[in-house]
């Protein structure tokens, strides 16, 4: 088997039971996972400033320059008020995929529920997962998690007390980029 007769053939036909072979990377169909890379965080942190990179991050090298990466995050946190956001930021800690300005909202991609000095405010661990698209250039880029804390304290993979017993749970984050073929 082989290609397909004609004059300029533009299809590989492979017979049921044939095996389509090549050199590592030299057969990418559109939609395929080309590489993964993935990085998990379990450090329990206390954030009380705007802009803080998490520790959470990840740097991908391309093999494709016209795939797309496939960014997905998991993170647990709490909050002592309503001012704890996340975001994915690109090597110049830019925020990628920022919702267009609408007044003085803020733009992030993970936002906090109003929280108070309540018991139930305090032990809530909150669970986000978030999935975006990002266009992969051909350098190394860096995508991290930051905490944006404009007001009162953001508690990452843990909750306010967090003391050594079953109501204070334990918390871990993941940041997982995948490139796709296009």
């Amino acid at each position: 088997q082989g290609l397909a007769t004609s004059a300029a053939p533009t299809t590989v036909e492979i017979a049921s039971g044939h095996v389509l072979t090549g050199a590592a990377g030299s057969i990418v169909a559109p939609g395929q996972v080309i590489q993964v890379v993935h990085s998990t965080l379990d450090t329990a942190t206390t954030f009380t400033a705007d802009g803080v990179d998490t520790g959470l991050s990840v740097t991908i090298t391309p093999k494709k320059a016209n795939s797309q990466f496939m960014i997905t995050t998991s993170v647990l946190y709490a909050c002592s008020s309503n001012g704890t956001y996340f975001s994915i930021t690109d090597n110049s800690n830019n925020v990628i995929q920022r919702a267009s300005a609408r007044g003085t909202r803020s733009r992030h991609h993970i936002g906090s529920n109003y929280g108070d000095s309540s018991f139930m405010t305090y032990n809530c661990l909150r669970a986000t997962h978030s999935v975006f698209i990002d266009s992969t250039g051909s350098s190394a880029q860096t995508f991290k998690l930051r905490c944006y804390n404009v007001h009162g304290t953001s508690y990452f993979n843990r909750n306010a007390w967090d003391n050594s017993r079953v109501y204070d749970p334990a918390g871990i984050s993941t940041l997982t980029v995948q490139e796709i073929a296009q």
